[in-house]
């Protein structure tokens, strides 16, 4: 918690909403491009070799949605620092190292 108030104390006002508003908006098209991406990916290729692993094609797509969780945490975060609340902050690190 205290390293997420150090970095957003680093980035002053003009460096969070900057973020908020830039950063984030082209960040979040790239959970949707590698899900289904990486996910057609993985169905051509066990199709090509006769897999019967298929299951294992919606991963991508699941890791996406964690992204998308990672994002919105940040979010919530960047909207009410200074005043953050605890719960956040442990989510967004329990969604990060899982990509």
């Amino acid at each position: 918690m205290k390293l997420i108030v150090l970095a957003f104390n680093l980035f002053k006002e003009i460096g969070r909403e900057t973020y908020l508003t830039t950063q984030i908006p082209v960040g979040m098209n790239y959970p949707l491009l590698f899900g289904l991406t990486y996910c057609l990916l993985l169905a051509y290729l066990l199709h090509k070799l006769i897999s019967p692993i298929t299951d294992i094609c919606p991963i991508p797509i699941i890791v996406g949605i964690a992204d998308y969780f990672e994002y919105f945490k940040i979010i919530v975060m960047l909207d009410n620092f200074p005043d953050l609340i605890e719960l956040p902050v442990k989510t967004t690190l329990f969604f990060y190292p899982k990509k």
